[in-house]
């Protein structure tokens, strides 16, 4: 499992980057049913092959290697209110 994957599934957030920073409260599940990795990854795999050709620097992506070997999880943002300090807290339930 990745890095990242697995530290989101330990804190409960994910960080975003790359001009905008804050730190989500999130819930991410690991998908490891190879029917359902099949059934999402074959867009990706589709998408990858038509983008890099046959003259591409990159081989011909396998779904069945895709499927093996690639980390992949479900995730979502949770309903907070802001704290204080800005991390957030779960939202009360009436909200």
């Amino acid at each position: 499992m990745r890095e990242d994957l697995r530290q989101a599934l330990a804190v409960g957030a994910f960080h975003i980057k790359h001009g905008v920073i804050a730190d989500l409260a999130a819930v991410a599940t690991v998908i490891t049913d190879p029917a359902e990795r099949r059934r999402v990854l074959m867009y990706f795999v589709d998408d990858f092959n038509h983008r890099n050709g046959p003259d591409s620097r990159w081989p011909t992506a396998v779904l069945a290697e895709w499927v093996e070997h690639s980390p992949l999880g479900a995730g979502g943002l949770r309903a907070t209110t802001r704290s204080r300090r800005g991390l957030g807290r779960p939202a009360p339930s009436w909200a």
